[in-house]
């Protein structure tokens, strides 16, 4: 989908925005028409090297098998996203699967709550940990693209959280899940969002997601749009979240004091305010475009295309006021 929207550089208070790796600058881009941004990815066999050597030892700590299987967050991840797609269909989902796994907690958690439930990763160590460890059959090891392609019969939920934005193959990943979903099925995603409050008035690498090559894509509510008329979704849901950065213990009130309330700090927040969608993940919900959701879901996508259609012209405005913005 690259090849088909129009981007640019991305450039912030006059300079671009790049990251380093393994001794190379690596520039980020902007879609021209929202504020989605992402990275070339490195070579294949770079990013694997990466993800064996580099990527476990940044994890430590909280990507293990036992914060995976944590009650609480599970329980949490699992009422958003069915309560999301009950919002919409008017009954709970009989069957779901799951993008990007990890260890198996969450398709556990759904298990319990009486959804016939499957997940995969491309962790094959998490893999191994959740079904020796924890028991959990309803887990394999594949890459996203794979993991679709394996899927013998169609389910009424696909969902991935913080998962989608690793894949170099995001949206074919995407695309492929409106073949594996049943007529009227959701397909549910959280990924980071790149019109983050934080990086908006700090500069995008300030985002707390931003971290080259693991974080490949960071979209946008505006976004969203543009996706689901070229990979065939209707949008039926999205939200923002975690407004500002409680985890880094941030003065909220520092904010807005004086000392930093700089001219291009009254500007961008006049910017924010006017809008939504600025907090620091972004979720949304799709159904496929078919005639039947078509009609069902009209009055409902009509709502919120208008609402993005709003936040896509806010990012529109706040991407041209920072390449010349002083810092």
């Amino acid at each position: 989908m690259k090849t088909t929207i129009q981007f640019e550089p991305l450039v912030e208070f006059g300079s671009a925005v790049t990251m380093e790796f393994r001794s190379r600058c690596v520039q980020a881009y902007s879609d021209v028409s929202s504020g989605y941004v992402f990275f070339d990815p490195p070579p294949a066999e770079e990013l694997n090297d990466y993800y064996q050597r580099e990527y476990p030892q940044s994890q430590v700590g909280y990507y293990t098998i036992e914060t995976d299987y944590d009650a609480g967050k599970n329980g949490y991840q699992a009422g958003r996203i069915l309560e999301a797609y009950n919002s919409v269909m008017q009954r709970p989902p009989q069957t779901s699967f799951e993008l990007g796994c990890a260890y198996g907690g969450l398709v556990a958690e759904m298990a319990g709550r009486g959804v016939a439930s499957r997940g995969s990763d491309i962790n094959e160590e998490a893999i191994r940990q959740g079904t020796e460890l924890k028991g959990n059959r309803s887990i394999f090891h594949a890459n996203n693209l794979d993991a679709l392609a394996r899927m013998e019969s169609k389910v009424d939920l696909i969902y991935s959280l913080g998962s989608l934005e690793h894949d170099p193959n995001m949206f074919h990943v995407i695309e492929a899940c409106r073949e594996k979903l049943n007529e009227n099925g959701l397909l549910f995603i959280m990924v980071p969002n790149a019109m983050f409050a934080s990086s908006v008035l700090n500069g995008f690498k300030h985002n707390w997601w931003v971290n080259y090559p693991h974080h490949l894509h960071m979209p946008s509510p505006g976004f969203i749009p543009s996706l689901c008329r070229k990979l065939g979704f209707i949008p039926l849901f999205w939200d923002t979240r975690i407004l500002f950065e409680f985890e880094a213990q941030t003065d909220v009130f520092d904010l807005f004091s004086d000392r930093r309330m700089t001219q291009t700090h009254r500007d961008l927040w006049s910017l924010l305010l006017l809008g939504a969608g600025f907090g620091m993940e972004l979720n949304f919900a799709l159904t496929p475009d078919a005639p039947s959701s078509a009609i069902r879901f009209a009055k409902t996508a009509q709502e919120i295309n208008g609402t993005l259609e709003h936040a896509r012209q806010q990012e529109i405005k706040i991407r041209r006021y920072l390449k010349n913005a002083a810092r």
